[in-house]
């Protein structure tokens, strides 16, 4: 990939990706963790010593490997490589079922995974333990784990179906279960407690769903037969057998960089050892049907078939995907909404609700992130569709903390322009005469992604209305918040205590919101689109915020004390007949004597991080008086 990368600002959260010109490469990716989750739990219930290799480094299977230590599974570093993995020793267990009692929660972090799957094994063994995890796993449905595993006979205890989840193991019943919600992880965790059931347990999926746990059990010597969506486990009096294996590449992983390479005509990209297992590998055939010339050269090696695939760029067309393509791509929808940015056509995803309870609400991620690089983005409770092709601009967005939105958003800004602010920031690199710029709307966030770092204000805000260079390098800062601060001092604002009603969503009014944060005792927040101002209320973490849509104007209008318009419109109306205690604060400097106090503050806070000096206020304001020819400030 040349020209284009991601760099990081001074605090971690921040990346910034750059336009590319070209991507071709060949490379590998990590371990599919889908694999490695289930080859952990279903090591740690065999009879002797397993070693996997190739495991992820990640966040959630870490989750997974400290929740069998503390249920005493024995976890080394393998001399091959990997782990080897000795199931718990303790006595009068039995084979596969000896796990300890452990002595606190088992923390699952944020994997949903290691939850529904220890579930399932937990279940049907002779120990208690309660599961838990972080704030937002804490969030996602675990009631569609827990219902089926009653059935069993399982004794399970919930928070109204969430986290925390406290198990007491006891004997268990097979059954038969006709799944209302295709998903792979309650497969499994009825297929684990089935292990230590009484009679076949048989699982009806509504559409084919990964297979990965049905694979390794066979591995195993597990008695798995699976009929069209109809998989029937039927326990059995030997214990599973020792487990080796090499995790294979995570397809999903890998669909981050195919996006990429379909993007554009010619771009490609190689990866190899990716596992192809047929369950998984619909995003494969999904960019085929677009226009991608997709090439799959797979072996089977052990449980999984592993190989190597390529994608080369072609002019894509969109397509329409129902819930049972949507179920077989579920984790990879975030990168097709990216591709399908740049095909076109509407491309058309249904049936995909599970997207709302992932490790974050992906449809309303995906619709928001996209939108503000400007797609035409639908979202409904169960898909989305996304009109292309559109001629994307880079701007600030959010991944909520979720991996995937994250790197689906990155792909997307490979191909997001701002040509003419690019061209500018370029000048800028290359000046040595130049100390800086501001910025004014339309591109206080749009700038961003073509800067080299962000001060934490700036980061914090989500807007930069001031650039400083140093060594070639772009930094972004926020001065609009201390300009806004100080102008209302000057234009003497009483705010302390009063309700102000904030118009606009923007990059000026999210400094206006950090500004107001403790000084007022109400902030209702209005945008044409009332999504934009409930993110800019959580995002600041504004306490006293409230949100509201235009239709709503009036009603607001007469319930404050101080109006801010963060505007290009006149708001309110002209005509508005405001009422003897109100005061409207424009912080348009053509149009209001506030507008232009704020531009003389945090102009001569610019000043100060371009020179390090002091600005010469009383110079500046005089300037700003001659310029604009207007009231004075």
């Amino acid at each position: 990939m040349r020209q284009a990368g991601t760099l990081r600002s001074d605090l971690a959260t921040v990346a910034i990706v750059r336009p590319a010109t070209l991507v071709a490469g060949e490379l590998r990716v990590p371990g599919d963790k889908s694999i490695a989750h289930r080859a952990l739990i279903l090591a740690a219930h065999a009879d002797g010593e397993s070693t996997i290799r190739g495991l992820p480094d990640g966040d959630d299977v870490r989750a997974t490997i400290a929740c069998l230590r503390s249920l005493g599974v024995r976890l080394f570093p393998s001399a091959s490589g990997g782990l080897t993995v000795f199931p718990s020793t303790v006595t009068g267990g039995g084979s596969g079922w000896g796990f300890s009692t452990p002595h606190g929660p088992l923390d699952c972090a944020n994997s949903g995974t290691t939850m529904r799957l220890l579930l399932g094994l937990l279940a049907g063994s002779r120990i208690s333990a309660t599961l838990d995890g972080d704030r937002s796993l804490r969030r996602r449905p675990m009631a569609r784990v827990i219902e089926p595993l009653r059935l069993m006979g399982a004794r399970i205890q919930s928070d109204d179906g969430h986290a925390p989840v406290a198990v007491r193991g006891t004997r268990l019943q097979g059954r038969h279960h006709a799944l209302g919600v295709a998903s792979a992880q309650v497969k499994s965790a009825i297929l684990l407690a089935g292990l230590a059931a009484s009679g076949p347990s048989t699982v009806v999926e509504p559409a084919h769903t990964r297979d990965h746990t049905e694979r390794l059990l066979r591995a195993m010597g597990g008695e798995v037969q699976t009929q069209g969506t109809t998989i029937e486990l039927r326990p059995s009096h030997r214990p599973l057998a020792p487990l080796t294996m090499t995790v294979p590449g995570d397809f999903s992983s890998a669909a981050f960089w195919m996006a990429a390479a379909a993007l554009r005509p010619d771009w490609s990209i190689t990866i190899r050892g990716v596992g192809l297992n047929p369950t998984r590998i619909a995003f494969a055939d999904l960019l085929q049907r677009m226009g991608a010339d997709v090439q799959l050269d797979s072996s089977t090696d052990g449980p999984e078939p592993v190989g190597s695939l390529r994608v080369v760029g072609r002019s894509l067309k969109a397509v329409t995907i129902g819930p049972a393509e949507a179920a077989a791509l579920i984790d990879e929808i975030p990168a097709l909404l990216a591709v399908a940015t740049q095909a076109k056509g509407t491309t058309l995803i249904g049936g995909a609700t599970e997207l709302r309870v992932k490790e974050s609400d992906r449809i309303a991620a995906m619709t928001e992130g996209l939108r503000l690089m400007g797609a035409e983005v639908e979202e409904w409770p169960s898909g989305i569709s996304v009109q292309g092709p559109a001629n994307l601009q880079g701007a600030a967005v959010d991944s909520r903390g979720d991996h995937r939105i994250a790197m689906a958003l990155a792909v997307a800004g490979l191909v997001a322009s701002n040509a003419e602010l690019a061209g500018v920031m370029t000048q800028m690199r290359e000046n040595e005469q130049v100390l800086g710029a501001n910025v004014t709307i339309p591109h206080k966030q749009a700038v961003i992604p073509l800067l080299d770092s962000l001060d934490p204000l700036a980061w914090r805000v989500g807007a930069v209305n001031t650039i400083s260079r140093r060594n070639g390098r772009l930094f972004g800062s926020n001065t609009d918040v201390v300009g806004f601060s100080r102008a209302l001092d000057d234009c003497a604002y009483v705010v302390e205590g009063k309700s102000v009603l904030l118009i606009g969503a923007g990059g000026a009014a999210r400094a206006v919101g950090e500004a107001l944060r403790t000084r007022v005792a109400t902030l209702m927040v209005m945008a044409r689109d009332p999504q934009r101002a409930r993110r800019l209320i959580d995002e600041l973490s504004l306490e006293i915020g409230q949100a509201a849509d235009m239709d709503r104007l009036t009603e607001c209008l007469q319930s404050a004390d101080v109006i801010v318009n963060a505007t290009p419109a006149d708001l309110p109306p002209p005509e508005w007949p405001l009422l003897p205690q109100q005061r409207v604060f424009d912080l348009r400097a053509g149009r209001s004597p506030e507008g232009r106090a704020m531009l003389l503050h945090q102009g001569a806070a610019s000043f100060q991080v371009w020179t390090g000096q002091p600005a010469p206020l009383d110079v500046m304001r005089a300037a700003l008086n001659a310029a604009v020819g207007a009231v004075a400030v």
